[in-house]
């Protein structure tokens, strides 16, 4: 691919990436500084029979606010210029942010009762302890794609930033996937509160089981197929998704964790521009 190829029109792609997260540092930054309100606080305060390291409240705080600061600042400079090493720290911290739910058991627990397991039961529960890991591995991944798309044009994107999106997203949708069709409960009353209480639980409950088993579905597609209507789909859902914080918290107390989920539609995003954009320009071609 030459950069004097249709595939100039690139740099909106480099920018999806940039502002979403922006917008994701930005989220993160006014959460941590809420304080103790992250997991950060729960590993760094939290006693250490619960999973934390049983530090001061005072060097917590600090800590947390540290933290808060960072990202604060990373909102900013990703937008000017995103360099290697601030794009790596940011994707240690959200790594950092979610090992700490995963030590102190924050998250959803996924009922294993129903698989016959056996002799396996102990270590197909620490699989699924490390849900976690999952349903946030969109958010670790955005700082990484966009370090492999800023090394990758002008000339295209390269197959490890298109693959490392691919696999993240992927991850994410089946994680909320299998928490949906297990009815987790914040799911449940977002849907009943988004409804304005029009909702019964058990309405609530049946739509849940569709969409946790359509999120399932596009996980496994856009691993296997460049389907566009399914990266479409992945990232109008995504930002619904995000959305609903807002809806079942209000503005002020759901805006950032919105933000922090940018990821969750930009990724699909950045996947449907790349995969119409390149369709286009190998019809040119040939």
């Amino acid at each position: 691919m030459q950069s004097d190829s249709p595939y100039r029109s690139l740099a909106p792609l480099r920018w999806i990436l940039r502002i979403g997260l922006a917008v994701q540092c930005a989220g993160h930054a006014y959460w941590l500084a809420l304080g103790g309100m992250s997991p950060l606080m729960s590993l760094f305060w939290g006693q250490r029979d619960t999973g934390g390291l049983a530090l001061s409240e005072t060097t917590a705080l600090g800590i947390e606010a540290g933290f808060a600061w960072f990202f604060a600042a990373a909102a900013l400079i990703v937008l000017v210029r995103p360099w290697r090493g601030v794009l790596l720290a940011i994707a240690g911290c959200q790594l950092l942010l979610v090992t700490a739910m995963w030590r102190t058991g924050q998250g959803f627990a996924l009922d294993l009762s129903a698989i016959p397991v056996g002799s396996w039961s102990p270590g197909v529960a620490w699989v699924a302890s490390l849900l976690p890991f999952a349903a946030h591995l969109a958010r670790v991944a955005l700082p990484l794609v966009l370090l492999l798309v800023e090394r990758s044009l002008p000339g295209g994107l390269s197959r490890m930033a298109e693959w490392t999106a691919r696999v993240a997203i992927a991850c994410t949708f089946a994680a909320h996937g299998l928490e949906a069709v297990q009815h987790n409960f914040e799911f449940i009353n977002m849907l009943i509160v988004s409804s304005r209480h029009s909702m019964s639980e058990g309405m609530a409950t049946r739509l849940l089981t569709a969409i946790g088993a359509i999120d399932l579905l596009v996980a496994l597609l856009v691993v296997s197929r460049r389907i566009h209507s399914v990266a479409w789909y992945m990232a109008f859902w995504g930002l619904v998704t995000a959305l609903a914080r807002i809806s079942l918290l209000g503005w002020s107390g759901g805006w950032f964790h919105a933000a922090s989920r940018a990821a969750h539609f930009v990724l699909p995003l950045m996947l449907a521009f790349w995969w119409n954009l390149d369709r286009s320009a190998r019809r040119t071609v040939e």
